[in-house]
């Protein structure tokens, strides 16, 4: 449980922190949480499509 919880905190942070950034900015960001594990690579995909979409 608390593990999911600091999952969570660390997704918004980054979505605080990369808000206002160009998208190419938003995707290396994405793509340093899924190779520290903290995203999936299901969840950058899903942001990928969000972002590009």
């Amino acid at each position: 449980m608390q593990a999911l919880a600091e999952v969570e905190e660390v997704k918004r942070a980054y979505i605080q922190e990369v808000a206002g950034t160009s998208t190419a900015g938003e995707l290396t960001k994405l793509a340093e949480l899924r190779d520290k594990g903290v995203i999936t690579d299901a969840e950058l995909e899903a942001q990928k499509a969000k972002l590009l979409g």
